[in-house]
Parts: structure tokens; C-alpha cells; sequence
């Protein structure tokens, strides 16, 4: 069993990393059709397919775990775009030193991420243990995730014209922190669930 439970943090990093990078990519397809990237309809297909593929790639390890987290993809899905236009919202209440592009992606990262975590955890129906650090690990591996992106593509990637060439590394990128510092909870948790239903198995009787 103990070999199973440290398998779930390299699963879900791994099918997070695969499933951020094949929706950042396909979710940008549109930027190579629209002369204008900033528009919300290219922003909205990029997170809307993002998230279901990442959605469905995390749900895929939670399965095995959870026999009630088909809403997971749906809730990632609708989540990212709601979280993250929140987070755009935000911004414009923010005080002038979010003028820095990096502070204002790691404030949509939080944001977003912590938006998603909260639907994500309806999904589960509050099966998931630690709910509360879930929020946090959510909102922390979307705003550095984001945060980090945005400085390599702004640092190195801003000046080349064909730019959808490294949509996939800043997928991989996103898909790699997200997923490494979200599974660690991930772990965590599902080992919590795991003890506390055998603790349930192993209380006698009182009745």
C-alpha cells in the first residue's frame, strides 16, 4: 500500500503535466487564427480547453481513489475561466505596483487557482481531506506557475514573431509546477482518507 500511495504524487504530477500541455496547445491554436491574441474569446477558448483537459487527466488519477469524481473534469473546466477572469477583475482594484507584469500574473494565479480549487472540491462532494490546504496548494502552484511563465516568455520568447512554436514548453512549464506542488497535497490527502477508513473499519462496535 505504501508503495501505492507515493505512486499517487508522481501520477498526478505527471498526468497534470501531460494534460496542461495538450490543452495550453490545442487552447492556443486560435492565436495563430486571430490577429488579435488579447481577445477574450482567445483567452476564453484557451482556459476553457485547458481546463478540461487538465481536468480530465487529473480525474483520471482521482478514480482510483474517488468513486464520485466524474464532476471533477466539469468543475476544472468551467473553474479556470471563472478563476481567472476573477483574477483579471481583480486586478483593476489593485494598487499601482501590480503594474509589474509577474505581480500580475502571480495575483490571476492565485485567484484562479484558489477559484478552481474551491469548485473542484464541491465536485468531490468535501471527500477530499483538508480542504482548507487544498485552496491553499491550489492557489500557490496556479500563481507561480503563472508567474514563472509570464517572465520566460516575457524575458525570452517576447520578441519572436511566430510565438505558437513555444506554446507547448510554456505548457510543460505550467503543467510541471502545477502538478509537482499540487500532488504533494494530493498525496497527503488521499493518505489521510486511507488511515481515517481504516480506523472506520477497525472501531469496534458501541452500539
Amino acid at each position: 500500500m505504501l508503495r501505492s500511495i507515493k505512486s499517487v504524487w508522481l501520477s498526478w504530477s505527471l498526468f497534470t503535466f501531460i494534460g496542461t500541455t495538450i490543452g495550453i496547445t490545442l487552447g492556443a491554436i486560435p492565436l495563430v487564427l486571430l490577429p488579435d491574441d488579447d481577445s477574450p474569446f482567445f483567452t476564453l477558448t484557451l482556459l476553457l480547453i485547458s481546463g478540461f483537459f487538465i481536468g480530465l487527466a487529473q480525474w483520471i488519477v482521482l478514480r482510483t481513489k474517488f468513486l464520485k469524481a466524474g464532476q471533477w473534469i466539469l468543475a476544472t473546466t468551467i473553474g479556470l475561466p471563472f478563476g481567472f477572469f476573477s483574477g483579471g477583475m481583480t486586478l483593476a482594484f489593485m494598487p499601482d505596483f501590480s503594474g509589474i507584469i509577474w505581480v500580475r500574473a502571480a495575483v490571476v494565479g492565485v485567484i484562479g487557482g484558489t477559484i478552481t480549487g474551491i469548485l473542484q472540491l464541491r465536485a468531490l462532494h468535501s471527500k477530499l481531506p483538508g480542504s482548507a490546504l487544498w485552496l491553499l496548494a491550489s492557489g500557490l502552484s496556479w500563481g507561480i506557475a503563472l508567474c514563472l511563465s509570464v517572465f520566460v516568455f516575457d524575458t525570452f520568447l517576447s520578441n519572436i514573431e511566430f510565438r505558437y512554436f513555444f506554446v507547448p514548453f510554456l505548457g510543460m512549464l505550467i503543467g510541471a509546477v502545477v502538478g509537482i506542488i499540487s500532488g504533494g497535497f494530493v498525496e497527503i490527502a488521499i493518505i489521510q482518507a486511507i488511515l481515517k477508513s481504516q480506523l472506520t473499519m477497525r472501531a469496534p462496535d458501541l452500539g
